[in-house]
């Protein structure tokens, strides 16, 4: 890896699963899925408005 200042070289486990976001679909919402909700804060309500759905696929649990 290079970045401002240096460089290292990084090793990872060959368990450790690669990930990239992507758009997905409504549909992408499971029972069980795991997420992460990023959220603009709070409506008149008190009820959390989502930004952002992060949601893992294929058994992969969004990393963050």
């Amino acid at each position: 890896m290079t970045y401002r200042g240096g460089e290292q070289t990084i090793v990872i486990d060959k368990g450790t699963p690669i990930v990239a976001l992507t758009k997905g679909a409504e549909d992408d919402l499971k029972p069980g899925a795991g997420v992460i909700v990023y959220t603009t804060g709070k409506d008149a309500g008190g009820a959390y408005e989502a930004a952002q759905v992060v949601v893992g696929r294929n058994g992969v649990n969004p990393p963050m």
